[in-house]
C-alpha cells in the first residue's frame, strides 16, 4: 500500500470513529436537558455503558481542588485516556496518539472543560476536539448530564491542505458507581 492509500484509509477510519461517536450519543439525547442539582457530590467514578462503548469520568475532590480524568473505549473505533494529570494516550484505526483534558468547576456547580485527541500517520495529522459541560441531576445528584459541544475534526495533510468538519452536540447520562476512584477494569 502506498502513502496516498494509507493516508486515505486513515482518513476513512477517523471519519468512521467520529461518526460512531456521534451516533452513539445521538440515539440517547434527552430533550430537554435535566435541571442541575447541588445534591450529592462529584467525588468518585461515573460511567456510561452500552453495547457500542464505555465512557467514564473520575472526579477527585479529596485534595480541595477538582481533578478530572476521562476515558473511553469505542471498540474498533478507538479508545483514549486523559490520565490522572490531564494528558494521556488515544488510539484509533489511524494509530496511537495523545489525549488531553482541561476543566474547571464553576460557581454554578457545572464542570466545563475541553478535550483534544491527536493522531499522526503517514503525513496526516488528525485532531478531534470538543468542549464539554457536565453537571449532576436527580434527587440525590447521582446522575451526570454531559454534553460534548463545539466538536470538530481537523485534518492537516503534509501538502499543507486542511479540512475541518463540525459535529452536532452530543449528550450522555452517566451513572455514579461509587464515591471511590475505581479501576477501569471494574467498570467494564
Amino acid at each position: 500500500m502506498n502513502r496516498a492509500e494509507i493516508g486515505a484509509s486513515s482518513l476513512l477510519a477517523l471519519g468512521l470513529a467520529g461518526f460512531l461517536t456521534a451516533a452513539l450519543a445521538q440515539q440517547f439525547t434527552p430533550q430537554p436537558p435535566p435541571a442541575p442539582t447541588r445534591a450529592g457530590s462529584y467525588q468518585g467514578t461515573w460511567s456510561y455503558v452500552d453495547r457500542r462503548g464505555t465512557l467514564a469520568f473520575w472526579f477527585d475532590q479529596s485534595g480541595g481542588k477538582l481533578l478530572v480524568r476521562y476515558r473511553y473505549d469505542l471498540g474498533f473505533a478507538g479508545s483514549g485516556d486523559t490520565g490522572a494529570g490531564g494528558t494521556g494516550v488515544a488510539e484509533s484505526p489511524i494509530g496511537k496518539g495523545t489525549s488531553a483534558l482541561t476543566s474547571t468547576l464553576d460557581a454554578d456547580g457545572v464542570i466545563r472543560g475541553h478535550i483534544t485527541r491527536r493522531w499522526t500517520s503517514e503525513g496526516v495529522e488528525a485532531i478531534l476536539s470538543n468542549d464539554f459541560e457536565a453537571y449532576r441531576y436527580g434527587p440525590k445528584g447521582e446522575t451526570l448530564y454531559c454534553v460534548f459541544k463545539n466538536t470538530r475534526r481537523e485534518t492537516r495533510r503534509e501538502d499543507g491542505g486542511t479540512t475541518t468538519e463540525p459535529f452536532e452536540d452530543t449528550t450522555f447520562n452517566f451513572r455514579k458507581l461509587t464515591d471511590e476512584i475505581v479501576f477501569w477494569e471494574e467498570i467494564r
